[in-house]
């Protein structure tokens, strides 16, 4: 008996130790691939990161074919490349987290590509299989928001107003809810329903950037109802103050091509250092607009920004000197441009391409958003 129980405990220290070396050799290689992307040797990376797919079988597994899909979306703008290596791991690897985040990057693309039903589903995947996810209210605001931009008014105003009526749901949730909500009903052609919503945005987050946004579109409720003595009640008490709330910039200012973008400021330290970390969700045509004290070459990074991002680097004379495209998400690699720039617009990835933004380009702005 005590022959076979030491043989069973070498045995087990040998499966042990074999499994640690193992371990140890698919980090020191997925150290490598990392490695090569890190400095932009895109191919080698992949081709790195290739090898060690077809060495290993683990769980680990899972990561590794989430930076190829990451290579292939962000680094090599290869879609189709990174779609079909996001829903391999939803497929092979269905309970790991790094499927989480793969089900987030499909959502993703189906919203740039205005698929509904392709950023619903993934969505929706995740509150099914991942009932300990942190963030669920805002997976659902993100489903709620989808129905809304596909015009599916009645079916945006079930969803937001479900999570509306959870007591535990957190403040900056909460704002974005009250805005879709009365956006549903307002688009809707139901003025009357939407301003309750408005006004209790604006009465529970007066500071909040959407607060004048809020406002604005209040007014244009009353408009719609010709109550032009609230129009301009509300008129004589708006106040947009720059460097606060929502402002409006423009790209091409002179080009029939011209682009209005609503930006948030982040004109303090304070604001330009948290940026837009733990965002999960931008909407098209909007972003945030860094205002440095003077000009600089100060990198930025992607540090806890779970989205993907174009970083736009303008100088004192509002002329676009860089851009850089579809910045990784969560990366810490540096990020800025060859020379000097004092303000920085961040924009969805794929904004500047989409908007031939490039050196040179002119900008206006910013300007209140008007009431």
């Amino acid at each position: 008996m005590c022959l076979m129980l030491s043989c069973r405990r070498v045995a087990f220290s040998l499966c042990l130790l074999g499994s640690l070396a193992c371990s140890s050799r698919i980090d020191r290689a997925i150290a490598r691939a990392d490695e090569l992307r890190g400095t932009q040797q895109y191919d080698a990376a992949l081709q790195a990161y290739q090898q060690v797919l077809q060495r290993y079988h683990e769980p680990k597994v899972a990561e590794v074919l989430l930076r190829v899909a990451d290579l292939y979306q962000y680094n090599l703008q290869d879609t189709a490349g990174a779609r079909a290596t996001y829903r391999r791991i939803t497929e092979e690897w269905p309970w790991q987290p790094a499927t989480v985040t793969a089900y987030l990057r499909l959502a993703d693309l189906a919203e740039t590509a205005r698929d509904v039903s392709g950023t619903i589903e993934p969505l929706e995947a995740i509150l099914r299989y991942f009932p300990a996810y942190p963030e669920r209210d805002q997976l659902r605001h993100r489903i709620g928001a989808a129905y809304l931009r596909a015009k599916n008014y009645p079916q945006a105003r079930i969803e937001l107003t479900q999570l509306l009526g959870k007591e535990d749901l957190i403040p900056d949730v909460r704002v974005l809810v009250l805005f879709d909500l009365a956006e549903a009903f307002l688009m809707d052609a139901q003025p009357e329903a939407a301003i309750p919503y408005y006004r209790q945005l604006q009465d529970t987050f007066p500071e909040h950037p959407l607060a004048e946004r809020a406002r604005a579109q209040e007014v244009a409720c009353y408009e719609d109802l010709g109550e032009m003595g609230m129009v301009r009640q509300l008129q004589g008490q708006s106040v947009v103050r720059h460097g606060k709330g929502l402002s409006v910039i423009q790209i091409h200012p002179e080009s029939p091509h011209s682009v209005r973008v609503t930006v948030e400021i982040a004109a303090t330290e304070r604001e330009r250092t948290r940026g837009l970390m733990h965002r999960e969700h931008l909407p098209a045509g909007h972003g945030m607009w860094f205002v440095m004290p003077k000009p600089t070459t100060t990198p930025f990074w992607m540090k806890e920004t779970p989205l993907s991002l174009d970083l736009i680097f303008i100088d004192a004379a509002l002329r676009v000197v860089d851009v850089i495209h579809s910045a990784t998400p969560r990366s810490e690699t540096p990020l800025k441009p060859q020379v000097p720039y004092q303000y920085v617009l961040e924009v969805p990835a794929g904004f500047a391409a989409a908007h031939h933004v490039q050196r040179g380009s002119r900008i206006a702005g910013p300007k209140p958003l008007a009431p």
